[in-house]
């Protein structure tokens, strides 16, 4: 009877200890472009835990959650702009972070355009799918 209150006693232990590993953390910043104008609606995660939020008009972003103490990507992808991925250790004494990104255009990308589209209010026969496809030049032409 006493090995199995010591084991209860030790396995309570170990879970306590397992569960204080998670650190709660947040970090914190603004994205621009290399012009230095915000980016509003980018994409911040931490890509090994798939926690991610999004940038406001201001290009501030604000990221929180629970993991475990290590070392993370933290990336930044935006339509238009290259992506951004830069390390991050997260810790005990570490947990409040504040990481400033800017994000260089990428027009290699930028070509063409495709655009889904289907409607919601449609019945099953009528259903279909419509694929449009804009090409770099008709967009230059639209921006004048």
């Amino acid at each position: 009877m006493p090995f199995r209150c010591m084991l209860t006693l030790l396995l309570s232990m170990v879970s306590i200890c397992l569960s204080a590993q998670s650190v709660s953390y947040s970090i914190k910043g603004t994205v621009t472009d290399d012009s230095g104008a915000p980016v509003a609606g980018a994409t911040v995660s931490l890509s090994e835990v798939r926690q991610g939020t999004y940038t406001d008009e201001r290009g501030f972003y604000n990221l929180s959650g629970a993991v475990a103490e290590g070392t993370y990507n933290l990336e930044v992808k935006y339509f238009g702009y290259q992506a951004s991925r830069k390390q991050v250790s997260i810790s005990l004494s570490q947990s409040n972070l504040v990481q400033d990104i800017m994000l260089g255009g990428d027009i290699l990308n930028l070509d063409e355009v495709v655009v889904t589209g289907s409607s919601p209010t449609s019945t099953r026969r009528q259903l279909g799918n419509s694929i449009g496809v804009v090409d770099g030049r008709s967009l230059e032409k639209a921006a004048v």
